[in-house]
């Protein structure tokens, strides 16, 4: 964890945008061909970061590949943004998704699902107003 800070530390001032290497723009030959396999560009732009944040843009999951799974070496890394509905920080279990607004005379209701700071990872369908 102390690498990424330090990686992130000096690269604050970037946001990463992973993007083909040798693309053409004004090739009218077909699509560029895929880029070699872990190549990556480092690019200054300009965009809605907040200070202090960086952005990585133009990536893809690639091939499912279910030994990842099977030896546990997946690194999940939490999405730090400001979501539309943090999920509890109470219990083990703090996921949400599919969330639904729907506008109401009074504000918005948020429909979602997810296991919202409880004890067990069942899943639950949740309402929250604004």
């Amino acid at each position: 964890m102390g690498q990424m800070k330090t990686l992130l530390r000096h690269f604050v001032p970037f946001l990463f945008c992973a993007t083909m290497i040798g693309c053409s723009t004004g090739s009218t030959q077909g699509p560029p061909p895929p880029p070699p396999l872990e190549s990556v560009q480092l690019q200054e732009i300009t965009g809605n970061v907040p200070a202090g944040m960086i952005e990585i843009q133009g990536l893809s999951a690639g091939n499912f590949n279910p030994s990842n799974w099977q030896r546990d070496t997946l690194n999940w890394v939490p999405d730090v943004r400001v979501p539309i509905l943090a999920p509890l920080t109470i219990g083990p279990w703090q996921n949400i998704y599919a969330p639904w607004a729907l506008e109401q005379t009074t504000g918005w209701r948020v429909f979602y699902g997810g296991w919202d700071g409880t004890n067990t990872p069942n899943d639950r369908v949740y309402s929250a107003a604004t």
